[in-house]
């Protein structure tokens, strides 16, 4: 039994045939002077390794620390107080867990993100708007880390249930406005996160006109935040600086999409603007990958 565990857990580091699935950095030298290599394949076989060692004595127990760090999200999450989020700090915060898994090859890694991802949407069912945007992000990180070995589903009806209609949009303006004039200051950032991606993802099914579209992201800007008496600050226009973050994570980088473009400005802008990037075809490929 000793040498069955060892076989699925261990092996000498130089007849490692599949090296992705071990610690190939760091191997043990034990009294033979051989170095072996421990396994990063901890599903199942953890049940293998902790009975063999507990017939031969050892005394294992389990502890939260890799459970604990993994809902670090839902707790942050949980306490989110909207007047000090900040989205590059969340992003950070995710990018941060996730850099500490093994999404492509660890089952057990895959397991703790599906069951953290789980308690997520607990939290989204209970209030969509505040945390429904965030969630996606979450999803949208892991499936890139986990190059979508990790699959993780959002329900297509939360995201158009709590979305702005294009016809909506026309009427009464962009996210930016509509959000300021439905929710509290407070309230704003983590709603308007929600709000813009889940429109983005819900009007590319009302329309295929890439130049409405560009505008809307154009358009949805410090200018229209009227949940204070200051438009500007210090810290310049940071509603575009998190559309801009938001549209990476959606898989559309700004810079990848230099080039000039005029934004006419008829459906949500007094007049036009000169861009400096393409907005126009950063909208176009948006819904091509997202209809």
């Amino acid at each position: 039994m000793k040498c069955k565990a060892q076989k699925a857990l261990s092996a000498k580091k130089s007849e490692v045939k599949t090296p992705k699935h071990f610690n190939m950095r760091e191997p043990l030298k034990i009294k033979n002077g051989a170095h072996v290599v421990v396994s990063n394949q901890w599903g199942g076989n953890i049940e293998n390794f902790i009975e063999v060692s507990t017939d031969l004595g050892f005394n294992i127990t389990k502890t939260a620390k890799q459970s604990s760090t993994v809902n670090s999200i839902l707790e942050y999450l949980k306490n989110l107080n909207g007047s000090d989020f900040s989205l590059s700090a969340y992003v950070n915060k995710v990018n941060t867990l996730l850099e500490g898994l093994d999404l492509i090859d660890n089952e057990t890694h895959q397991e703790l993100i599906e069951a953290q991802y789980e308690e997520l949407l607990e939290l989204v069912g209970e209030n969509p708007n505040r945390y429904g945007g965030c969630v996606y992000i979450f999803k949208q990180m892991v499936l890139e880390k986990s190059e979508h070995e990790v699959w993780l589903d959002f329900d297509f009806d939360i995201i158009s249930d709590n979305s702005y209609s294009l016809q909506k949009l026309l009427d009464e303006g962009t996210p930016v406005k509509i959000v300021c004039n439905d929710y509290s200051e407070n309230e704003f950032k983590p709603v308007f996160i929600t709000k813009f991606i889940f429109t983005l993802l819900n009007i590319i099914d009302e329309t295929d006109d890439y130049e409405l579209i560009a505008e809307l992201i154009v358009a949805s800007n410090i200018n229209h935040f009227t949940n204070s008496e200051t438009t500007d600050s210090f810290a310049g226009d940071w509603i575009s600086d998190m559309v801009i973050e938001m549209l990476k994570i959606l898989g559309c980088d700004i810079q990848d999409y230099e080039g000039e473009v005029e934004i006419e400005g008829r459906y949500f802008m007094d007049m036009g603007e000169h861009m400096g990037y393409d907005y126009v075809k950063l909208a176009e490929d948006f819904r091509d990958s997202n209809i």
